[in-house]
């Protein structure tokens, strides 16, 4: 099986709205794709968090492309990328 398409969501602690947003936005991705698709949440204060830079949060990472910081992304472009990205065809990271 080829590897996972990763989501990774930077978000503040406690979360703010937008985080939240993010958060649930990455999980249902999970829900739809199933094991092709995995989430990982990181709190902006986490040292693994630092090897991304974040300035804003939220930040959402989709595969190794930073695709929105400081707000949630539109679900519908998101869902898009994503499901170019698992058909192996490149996305702009403009979400």
């Amino acid at each position: 099986m080829k590897d996972r398409l990763r989501i990774i969501v930077i978000a503040s602690s406690p979360p703010c709205s937008k985080c939240i947003a993010c958060k649930k936005m990455a999980q249902d991705l999970v829900e739809r794709y199933g094991e092709r698709v995995e989430c990982q949440i990181l709190d902006a204060m986490d040292p693994a968090a630092d090897a991304y830079g974040v300035l804003l949060t939220p930040t959402m990472i989709v595969g190794d492309m930073v695709v929105s910081v400081g707000r949630a992304p539109r679900p519908d472009k998101l869902e898009e990328m994503v499901r170019g990205l698992l058909q192996g065809r490149g996305q702009n990271a403009e979400v």
